[in-house]
């Protein structure tokens, strides 16, 4: 055997070595170590068990869905919406199924230990511009403002109201602006949008509420 077959010979048997140790099993607890350290963290206190009950009730895990501006810039949202003295919460979320941005509705049980989804509704589009909360007529409850906005840039609002166990959307509108204020005088907030339409010209619109309670949209 000449020096080129023998130099070659070497070279083959270094490089097996060298990919055989590549392949080395991990024992089975650095492996454990390994995938824990790849799952997603679990959230603690009222956050981690809104986590646990919106998986168990979907089946899968949930990808939270964080706001990216705004004054609450979380994707819990814990307020007593519906005016009965009891906190509830909303999370914004996405799964493998739904093209858009989710909100769930949670409730806690009678003992007050655990949250159990009461309902779903999917929104406008798949990131979370802003959330905010509203006080859109008189009484205890409060309703969730979401805007929204999908990769093309379009933006969207809606406005949620959470009453007797129901979460109905009183408005979905395409915007460029709004507000929430109480311009009409009536003590409790409005809601003003602007937006501008297809010849340039400014279109202001306004959600307020009527006598009865219920919710009048104006331009």
């Amino acid at each position: 055997m000449n020096r080129t077959h023998r130099l070659r010979l070497v070279l083959c048997t270094l490089l097996c070595f060298v990919l055989c140790s590549c392949q080395t099993v991990l024992p089975a607890n650095e492996k454990a170590q390994v995938e824990e350290l790849l799952r997603a963290p679990k959230l603690s206190g009222d956050y981690g068990a809104l986590q646990t009950a919106l998986n168990d009730w979907l089946g899968e895990s949930a990808q939270l869905k964080y706001p990216i501006q705004g004054e609450l810039l979380s994707p819990f949202v814990l307020q007593d919406l519906d005016g009965d003295g009891q906190q509830d919460a909303a999370v914004l979320y996405t799964t493998a199924q739904t093209a858009n941005v989710c909100i769930a509705i949670l409730q806690r049980d009678d003992d007050a230990r655990s949250w159990q989804v009461r309902q779903s509704v999917e929104g406008l589009a798949d990131t979370v511009e802003n959330v905010r909360l509203a006080q859109l007529r008189a009484g205890d409850d409060c309703q969730l403002v979401v805007g929204y906005v999908a990769a093309q840039g379009d933006h969207y609002l809606a406005v949620y109201a959470y009453n007797d166990g129901q979460l109905s959307t009183i408005l979905e509108q395409s915007y460029e602006q709004y507000l929430v204020e109480d311009i009409t005088g009536g003590g409790s907030q409005d809601l003003i949008l602007m937006s501008t339409q297809e010849d340039g010209g400014v279109q202001i619109e306004l959600l307020t509420v009527d006598k009865e309670g219920g919710f009048r949209q104006a331009a």
